[in-house]
């Protein structure tokens, strides 16, 4: 289960019983829980809270209550590391053949994200009360000043920044003539205030405009106001890009509509650079790839010689000289190989790419099966038992997830126990919105502080002698996964096999 389950007895205050899936939610495994108490596990606060309860609770239900057996809380839990994780946790009461309650049945779910969606979503209340709130004293100050002077709207508005316009609205609600606009917006456009005043928003606005009109006035019918972006004509026939804000009021008893226009060409120009140099990193990003590979197989020919060449020296003169020489040529010939090796995968890592149009819509089973087949000689020659569940339905690239399936479990048959056979899982489960899978084996494991080092480029755990490998293979596998917008960790417990994970979400896109 994802969730925590765990059993505390009332009277020592002790866990009886914590399933293993606290490891996750707090950094301590099972055992390690079984030796701490609630006042371990919880904050301050969250604990006096939660203890302070339990005897009023006892009562409650030893009176016939049957709502005070169960209860869900949020407590807040202390990881190793020392952070917090709020949870939420279901509690209920037990009890024991004397009808005694002696037990607390408990599970914990982890709920950080839907607090920090909480937090969010408050933020963003409050922003809006904010803005609502400022806009609001905007208008109205905007209001009362058109109310007490026409000579004093005059003033406010030509020393604004912004262009200012108020328009007519028609009996049947459509937008009439300017009957104001501020000196910025002469200016701006190039218009005289005799020739706004002859003219409709309609008439300025260029037809390369998003945003109809029927748009807009459906936006301010049903708000009051309306914001958009749109593109006004100049008089010298040069095209604007504006941000406008238009506004729903009475003056004098008429309806008529404010808007307040800013030029937003410098923002404009601005995107538009920003999308050139976004296309001019994938160009480079393009060409990398390109000389890395093109660098890489041309890094491989003079190996290819010196090996050649010290292959023939070991076949021709190997027991010729004195042992030294025969190991000379011998550490000649395995440093080729493996550098030859290294730049193979330093090739494979930049290859390593998927755009969207490459994601199909498969049984990851397929995938499972493709690298089984692949991985025949080795499952058969340390005879190897391979089980997995029923493996859902995902959209990604199929050739990259044979890939990911038979590095995990080719690494599973290398690093295995010599005096046991091996045995490997791969099972995944639906959470939220993406698959996770897991690769599980009883193999030699690995040690905490190694857990995310083996996952960089050409990092090795073991010595060159002690095992094959480039050490890049799992650097390719996290590449993959998180081009596919997933993520990849493994746990471990050294001597005692590894579980290796990765996600898949529902629809994968490219980054």
């Amino acid at each position: 289960m994802g969730d925590v389950v765990w059993l505390l007895d009332i009277n020592s205050g002790r866990f009886n019983y914590v399933s293993p899936s606290v490891y996750q939610l707090r950094g301590y495994t099972s055992k390690e829980v079984l030796s701490q108490s609630m006042e371990d596990v919880l904050t301050p606060e969250s604990y006096h809270s939660i203890i302070k309860n339990i005897p009023s609770r006892i009562n409650a239900f030893k009176n016939g209550d049957e709502s005070a057996r169960v209860q869900t809380n949020e407590v807040d839990q202390i990881r190793k590391d020392g952070s917090i994780v709020p949870t939420e946790v279901v509690t209920t009461f037990l009890m024991n053949e004397k009808g005694e309650v002696n037990e607390v049945l408990g599970v914990s779910r982890d709920i950080t994200k839907r607090k920090k969606v909480q937090m969010q979503l408050k933020e963003a209340h409050h922003h809006l009360e904010e803005k609502v709130e400022e806009r609001t004293k905007e208008l109205e100050g905007a209001y009362k000043a058109l109310s007490e002077s026409e000579e004093k709207f005059r003033g406010i508005v030509n020393n604004a920044n912004d262009m200012i316009t108020l328009s007519k609205v028609k009996e049947n609600g459509a937008i009439g003539k300017f009957i104001e606009v501020n000196e910025v917006g002469t200016k701006l456009l190039g218009y005289n205030k005799d020739e706004f005043l002859n003219m409709t928003p309609h008439d300025l606005v260029h037809p390369d405009t998003n945003v109809s009109a029927s748009e807009i006035a459906f936006e301010m019918s049903e708000k009051g106001h309306a914001r958009h972006e749109s593109i006004l004509i100049a008089k010298d026939g040069s095209r604007i890009p504006f941000e406008v804000a238009t506004h729903f009021f009475k003056l004098k008893g008429k309806d008529v509509v404010l808007a307040v226009s800013r030029d937003i060409s410098e923002r404009k120009n601005a995107e538009k650079q920003l999308k050139q140099s976004i296309q001019e990193l994938e160009r480079s990003n393009k060409e990398l790839r390109s000389f890395a590979y093109i660098t890489s197989h041309d890094l491989q020919e003079p190996l290819r010689t010196m090996g050649n060449y010290a292959g023939l020296l070991k076949m021709r003169y190997e027991g010729k000289f004195d042992q030294d020489a025969d190991d000379f040529i011998e550490y000649i010939i395995s440093g080729a190989q493996r550098m030859k090796d290294m730049i193979q995968g330093l090739l494979d890592y930049s290859q390593v790419g998927t755009k969207e149009e490459e994601f199909t819509e498969f049984n990851s089973q397929e995938a499972l099966d493709n690298a089984l087949i692949n991985l025949h000689s080795s499952i058969k020659e340390c005879s190897a038992e391979i089980t997995h569940d029923n493996l859902p339905i995902i959209t990604a690239n199929k050739d990259q997830i044979s890939r990911v399936f038979q590095n995990f479990i080719g690494n599973a048959l290398k690093f295995r126990k010599d005096e046991s056979m091996p045995k490997i899982h791969i099972s995944a489960k639906k959470e939220d919105n993406e698959y996770i899978f897991s690769v599980s084996d009883n193999g030699i494991g690995l040690e905490e502080q190694y857990k995310d080092r083996i996952f960089e480029i050409f990092k090795r755990l073991h010595t060159i002698g002690e095992y094959k490998g480039a050490g890049i293979g799992l650097a390719i596998v996290k590449r993959i996964i998180e081009q596919h917008g997933g993520r990849i960790w493994v746990e471990s417990e050294f001597g005692n096999g590894s579980t290796f994970y990765f996600t898949i979400p529902f629809k994968s896109k490219s980054n």
